[in-house]
Parts: C-alpha cells; sequence; structure tokens
C-alpha cells in the first residue's frame, strides 16, 4: 500500500511539473511574438523612412537636373514633381501599415500559441489528477459509496 501511495505522489508531481512547463511555455510564446512584432514594426518604420530618403533624394535630382537645362519649376514639371512627392508618401505610409498589420497578426499568433499551451497544461493537470484518483480508488484509499 506505501508503494502504491509513492507512486501517486510521484505521478502527481510529474503532472505538476508538466502543467508548470505548459505554463512556461505559454509566457515565453507571448514574449517572442512580442519581440518579433517589434521587429517588424522597426523594419516597416525603417523601410518607410528609407523610401522618403530615397523620395527627397530623387525629388532633388530632379530640381537640379531642370535647373542645369534651363526648365522652369513651373507648370507640368511641378506636375511631376508633385506627383512623385505624392506617390513616394503614399509607398511609405503602405510601407510602415504593412509592417504594423504583420506585427498585429504575430502579436496574434503569439496569443493563440499561448492559449494553446496553457490549454495543453490545464489537460495535463486535469488528466494527471484524473489518473491520481483512479490509482487512489484502486489502491484502496478512496472509497467510492
Amino acid at each position: 500500500m506505501c508503494l502504491a501511495a509513492v507512486g501517486i505522489v510521484a505521478g502527481l508531481a510529474g503532472t505538476a511539473i508538466q502543467f508548470s512547463s505548459g505554463m512556461q511555455q505559454a509566457k515565453l510564446s507571448e514574449q517572442i511574438a512580442d519581440r518579433n512584432a517589434k521587429m517588424e514594426e522597426a523594419k516597416g518604420a525603417y523601410e518607410a523612412k528609407q523610401i522618403k530618403r530615397k523620395l527627397d533624394y530623387t525629388q532633388g535630382q530632379n530640381r537640379v537636373n531642370a535647373s542645369a537645362n534651363g526648365i522652369g519649376l513651373s507648370g507640368s514639371f511641378l506636375d511631376v514633381l508633385a506627383d512623385n512627392e505624392v506617390q513616394g508618401r503614399i509607398d511609405a505610409e503602405n510601407t510602415a501599415r504593412n509592417a504594423r498589420n504583420a506585427a498585429q497578426s504575430t502579436r496574434f499568433e503569439g496569443k493563440a500559441a499561448a492559449s494553446r499551451a496553457r490549454m495543453g497544461a490545464v489537460g495535463t493537470l486535469i488528466g494527471g489528477i484524473g489518473q491520481a484518483a483512479n490509482q487512489a480508488s484502486d489502491a484502496g484509499f478512496l472509497k467510492v459509496a
């Protein structure tokens, strides 16, 4: 009977360790997803900034070339510059928005993985307690009325 009690306690201890491990995995999943999301946001911000820098450079080069060739900064040339400016800003904003969306998706995936890990840990805990109860009943520690 003492050996049965030791087996039950050891089984419960193993269940507790598995439960703890599952909960740690859940926390780690969320932390990793959050870190990855922050990296995605930073990458998007950098890419958007690079688009703006390239736009500024190109616009400046266009103005210099126009002046060197005797083209005034008016009329259709000015319209082209304005259109380029608008399109460049739109591209930069789309890049930043896409990065934010990807980051949000990454965070959501991390929360889902954490939820699955928590549910697995709880299932392990419940299953372990049920198994211990069955072992205790089989060993005569629990009386069923």
